[in-house]
């Protein structure tokens, strides 16, 4: 909970429904260090939480000194750090199951950060409303039905500035390139969902007919065997990326990435390695 519309929405409405569903809730908020008032927006969630009687987890990171460690964006460092989070309270058992409030909207502006990037039909198919043990309630909720339930329930947030930044590539989406197209074609967000569920139904036909069951698992190595790579980039590329996801390896992998691996097993030559995945 950052304190913001959406996840202050969330959270009213999980705490409504916890009884009737049986589930504890808690709440984390993580201060990414980014913005000077950062520090009042933890304490506007935190005194929510006294208020409501909610377990509060809190937590500090420091995004801009990660982002200048591992030279990558504002964006990408802060998810980074906020999932190092969220896991850590996973795998320690403090929580079994953490809601992400990504909206309709969030979905719509995902897919076309990924195609954009350069995606296959995972990409396009955006997010999913249940990865491991993430959850995303909100998917099919859009901002206005958000706005109207705060509105209802009388429910406080705290604006983030940086929302008007479009130096974010998320924000320039939001901002610049949706209302522009919106301008033509009305429906574009209904049609972007459309085609990403379409998108989702052959990637998952496609997967559900490949046979992973040769490709050996080990703690930090995976073993593809040679022959794999007998077939179309079709099914080469989701066995790569299905070793790639074991190993937590697959952010920041792209098309031309995969053709490399691809031509190097192909070639069949002992001891060649790929040192930097990125050139």
């Amino acid at each position: 909970v950052s304190g913001g519309i959406d996840s202050m929405c969330l959270l009213h409405f999980l705490n409504e429904q916890k009884s009737q569903l049986g589930f504890d809730l808690s709440v984390i908020n993580i201060d990414h260090n980014i913005r000077e008032n950062s520090k009042n927006d933890s304490e506007f969630v935190k005194s929510y939480c006294k208020q409501n009687g909610i377990t509060f987890h809190s937590f500090k990171v420091d995004v801009p000194e990660f982002v200048k460690q591992n030279k990558v964006t504002v964006e990408e460092g802060a998810r980074i750090c906020r999932y190092k989070v969220f896991e850590n309270l996973l795998n320690k058992g403090i929580v079994d199951k953490i809601a992400i409030a990504h909206h309709r909207q969030d979905q719509v502006e995902t897919i076309l950060l990924n195609i954009f990037r350069g995606t296959g039909l995972k990409g396009a198919s955006g997010m999913d409303y249940q990865s491991n043990r993430f959850i995303r309630p909100l998917l099919d909720t859009s901002k206005a039905e958000i706005i109207t339930y705060a509105q209802e329930h009388n429910i406080a947030f705290v604006e983030d500035e940086t929302n008007a930044d479009t130096d974010y590539s998320r924000n320039f989406i939001r901002q610049e390139i949706l209302p522009k197209i919106k301008e033509h074609w009305h429906n574009v967000e209904d049609n972007i969902i459309s085609f990403s569920k379409i998108c989702k139904q052959d990637d998952e036909y496609i997967n559900s007919i490949i046979n992973f069951d040769n490709i050996i698992v080990e703690k930090n190595l995976i073993k593809i065997p040679l022959n794999c790579f007998i077939y179309k980039p079709t099914i080469t590329t989701r066995i790569i990326r299905y070793a790639l996801t074991h190993l937590n390896a697959l952010k920041d992998f792209e098309q031309k990435h995969f053709a490399i691996i691809t031509n190097l097993a192909q070639k069949n030559e002992n001891g060649t390695k790929i040192k930097d995945r990125k050139s």
